[in-house]
């Protein structure tokens, strides 16, 4: 008779009865999908958004940041040329008769009209275009500025004549520098020693006792037609002519 072998431990049986191991399959249903899109397409609106309002403002912000860098050199080169004014001092200064020509550094605010709008105009004489370290007369050493008022293609324009000594006669150039376009409006404010103030002055007039201010306050509004910029600033002249009363 043939003895059975021993089954070894660990062995399974092939037959009907045995069962075969399984796998089981996952992913993402349909449902997921889908969801993952729509939060993904929220996500990327709410960054577009983002991205285009800072695109939008960034062209805005440029224009401002124009305008200002504009307006302050504008109130800077005004400013430097009345810190270095020059007047004829009080010992010096012979008031002018009816048909004496008028003080050569009379320091003179007037009025002009452009398009139906009231502007400044500003003349005096300064040192700051020739520079200190020239040397020669005192005449010389020193130019007359005038500011003045100008319409052009790109709007109201601020321009700025020089002329060397002997002054003569003052005409607008077309060579004239530009220092500030976009003009909407421009006041100076005149302060005597009192600390009242007026909007014109002439140093060779009796109404200013025929002395020159002793601060200008400068305000001007630009507008490109997108952005709008006020400024202002006020300068304590260094060099001044005080009250001479009439007797």
């Amino acid at each position: 008779m043939r003895t059975p072998r021993p089954t070894p431990i660990g062995s399974q049986k092939s037959g009907p009865s045995a069962v075969a191991p399984t796998t089981t399959a996952s992913g993402f249903t349909l449902v997921e999908l889908l969801i993952a899109i729509f939060i993904l397409s929220v996500i990327m609106v709410t960054l577009f958004g983002s991205f285009n309002a800072v695109f939008t403002q960034t062209e805005p912000i440029a224009q401002k940041m124009r305008l200002a860098r504009m307006g302050q050199y504008c109130l800077n080169r005004i400013a430097d040329d009345l810190k270095q004014l020059r007047v004829t001092s009080a010992t010096a200064y012979t008031k002018p008769g009816v048909t004496s020509d008028p003080d050569p550094y009379r320091f003179l605010a007037e009025t002009q009209y452009l398009a139906g709008e009231e502007f400044p105009k500003l003349q005096f004489v300064s040192g700051a275009h020739i520079g200190q370290s020239r040397q020669g007369p005192f005449e010389y050493s020193a130019a007359r500025i005038t500011y003045y008022i100008q319409e052009s293609r790109s709007g109201i324009i601020l321009r700025r004549a020089v002329q060397l000594y002997p002054f003569g006669e003052f005409e607008p150039a077309p060579a004239d520098p530009v220092s500030c376009k976009h003009l909407e409006s421009m006041k100076y404010s005149f302060f005597d020693a009192d600390g009242e103030s007026r909007s014109v002055w002439n140093s060779d007039d009796e109404s200013t006792d025929f002395a020159t201010p002793v601060n200008v306050e400068i305000d001007l509004t630009l507008n490109n037609g997108a952005e709008s910029l006020a400024l202002i600033t006020r300068v304590a002249l260094a060099t001044t002519r005080a009250a001479m009363t009439t007797p």
